[in-house]
């Protein structure tokens, strides 16, 4: 069956009211000059921009890419069929950990672990959880070949699980070590999370080119992205820091519905990162899916992959 539609009422119209107030509030902040206001037809995506993305030197992120009422207006919702696998979590970076992680596997293989285990003991969702290391090559950390690596395997597994419609790239992200990405949530020190999306585009020589290879879905990435960042805003307000416009493709070319979420930092402890993923869990199905609706749980519980 197709869910997600069925939010797009109620839901949605919380979501409007939040972009409405959120690029209200852009406008007053950036004092955006006045005769502007009735000349330029992109102002909504120039204050969307300033308000929901932080873009890397090294690139540049167009007003053209983003169209803010078509990414709200998009659907988002997958087909739940069967017992198959709908949704993949991978590592690219596997080895990145915590604060206080003794292992790799008390670092962000146990943020997808519990991520895994609350889509399909919560909502219900057949979810693939691969926690091959992708950055180590014979015993040593090797973050250079780990994307090459990593595609390689998620390519063939996708193709051999169509059912799949989301593949979620976990990552730790790297901050001054005075920082610490933190905020309180139902009581509890949460890991604050980063969507992070690539644009094939570099700056070079003082000119914005191309950069290969390529990704074709770069559109639908930004909408799937966009729309998780707004749902996030509208449930858990500075759970999720602004969208992370970066210059190559990384994980995210090998379908339209691709995330690479950074939860937390170096500087965050493991539990700290681990208390996230019912959160994201929360916040991808209310983006994708119907909360009120419950599908029984997959008979085949706790889907792994062996490569």
């Amino acid at each position: 069956m197709k869910l997600g539609s069925s939010i797009r009422g109620s839901f949605s119209k919380k979501l409007s009211v939040f972009i409405a107030f959120t690029i209200f509030f852009s406008f007053v902040c950036v004092n955006t000059n006045a005769q502007t206001q009735g000349t330029n037809p992109r102002l909504l995506d120039a204050l969307v921009k300033e308000t929901f993305y932080n873009v890397d030197t090294k690139t540049e992120l167009f007003l053209s890419d983003i169209d803010a009422e078509r990414f709200l207006n998009d659907d988002p919702s997958i087909t739940l069929v069967g017992d198959n696998p709908k949704i993949l979590i991978f590592h690219t970076h596997s080895t990145e950990t915590y604060f206080d992680s003794k292992n790799i596997y008390e670092g962000v293989i146990a943020v997808g672990k519990s991520l895994k285990e609350a889509l399909e003991s919560q909502y219900g969702i057949p979810t693939m959880h691969v926690a091959e290391s992708f950055d180590m090559v014979n015993g040593q950390q090797a973050f250079t070949v780990a994307y090459e690596r990593m595609e390689i395997v998620i390519s063939k597994l996708l193709k051999e699980n169509p059912s799949i419609e989301i593949a979620i790239d976990l990552h730790r992200d790297a901050v001054p070590d005075y920082e610490k990405p933190v905020t309180t949530i139902n009581g509890e020190p949460t890991a604050q999370i980063m969507f992070f999306n690539g644009i094939c585009r570099l700056k070079t020589n003082g000119k914005t080119v191309p950069y290969a290879p390529y990704n074709e879905y770069i559109s639908e990435n930004l909408s799937f992205s966009f729309n998780m960042q707004v749902t996030a805003e509208a449930l858990y307000k500075n759970f999720a820091k602004k969208i992370y416009i970066a210059p190559y493709r990384y994980s995210l070319a090998m379908l339209p519905k691709s995330l690479l979420i950074e939860v937390g930092a170096q500087t965050n402890t493991a539990q700290e990162a681990k208390n996230a993923a019912p959160i994201i869990a929360e916040i991808l199905t209310r983006a994708v899916f119907n909360p009120k609706v419950r599908i029984a749980a997959p008979s085949t519980s706790l889907l792994s992959y062996s490569p």
